[in-house]
């Protein structure tokens, strides 16, 4: 994915003063998630989580968000240990 890096958008009180950006922002994040064909966003992130899965919702996309450690746990989980 192109600059993995960039800011999701959300980043705090940025995303209720600059709505229109903000969702911008998310929505270029998340066509880049897109041309991957990745179904899945794991970060540590809960606001970075949180942001992008309601635009997912409201876009409707085939992605689902994940944090870090529900990864973690589901692999614990699948391997028995």
């Amino acid at each position: 994915m192109p600059r993995p890096d960039l800011c999701c958008g959300f980043g705090g009180a940025f995303a209720i003063k600059e709505p229109e950006i903000s969702t911008a922002m998310a929505d270029d994040k998340l066509d880049a998630v897109l041309a991957t064909g990745a179904n899945l966003i794991v970060s540590s992130d809960l606001g970075c989580l949180l942001h992008q899965g309601g635009r997912i919702e409201k876009r409707g996309l085939p992605i689902r968000t994940m944090h870090i450690a529900e990864l973690l746990w589901e692999g614990v989980q699948q391997n028995g240990r």
